[in-house]
């Protein structure tokens, strides 16, 4: 049987008023497709919910291609399609097919999270973490799955200013925030969020907004499908950020 993997996300959020989504996992058996679709929650603190203007927040994405609520200004997602209505993005999962005994990697793209830091008084520090390491282990003797950090840009690549970023029909203009060509500088086109480290860390300069992303490649080992409350598929993400 084949398992398609979607990684956590969240319900949607709105802008003001948010409260903090704490982690949780639900399963769903798709036996008409002879699959298991496997769908997860990213969290915040209370920090990040609140979402100040003058420090910066984060808003967590839709799973699969639902919808997400975010900063009006933001029209769509590096994943997902350009948004209907101001503050809504469309959004897409990241996902795998692990099978027992084998080697795999990521098969899609997909979104995570989105940093406003646009107004910011100072940079961002985020955090994205994975919580159930130990129920991993028991289905992955390893993985290494591949993030990337764009940043909403205005016409080519490197230009900056927030003013232009996004496109109501059009979307935003995402870039990868590695600092070439005048772009924020995040990280490396790719960083490895692994078994052994479980977390991965950046810093957000202010003036933009951002996008957290799982891409495709990387890689994992699956030793068994099996799901219960000691072994899981699924990461289970949480994501938190102090100003910098």
């Amino acid at each position: 049987m084949t398992n398609l993997q979607l990684l956590p996300i969240t319900r949607p959020t709105r802008k003001h008023g948010l409260r903090p989504i704490f982690l949780a996992l639900s399963l769903l058996a798709l036996g008409g497709l002879g699959a298991h679709l496997y769908v997860g929650f990213l969290s915040s603190n209370s920090a990040l919910s609140v979402a100040n203007p003058a420090t910066g927040g984060v808003f967590m994405l839709g799973a699969g291609t639902g919808s997400a609520s975010v900063p009006s200004a933001i029209t769509s997602t590096v994943y997902g399609g350009v948004g209907h209505e101001a503050g809504v993005v469309t959004t897409t999962s990241p996902s795998w097919a692990p099978a027992a005994g084998s080697a795999g990697s990521v098969v899609t793209a997909g979104d995570l999270a989105l940093a406003d830091v646009s107004n910011a008084s100072s940079p961002l520090d985020v955090t994205v973490h994975i919580v159930n390491l130990v129920a991993l282990s028991n289905d992955y003797s390893s993985f290494a799955f591949p993030i990337a950090v764009y940043y909403a840009a205005t016409g080519a690549a490197g230009s900056a200013p927030i003013t232009g970023s996004c496109d109501k029909t059009q979307g935003c203009n995402w870039q990868l925030a590695t600092g070439a060509a005048g772009a924020p500088n995040v990280s490396n086109d790719l960083t490895y969020l692994t078994n052994d480290g479980g977390s991965v860390a950046f810093n957000l300069p202010s003036g933009a907004y951002y996008e957290i992303t799982i891409q495709a490649g990387g890689s994992y080992y699956c030793t068994s499908t099996a799901t219960s409350a000691q072994s899981s598929l699924s990461p289970s993400f949480f994501v938190n950020s102090n100003a910098a």
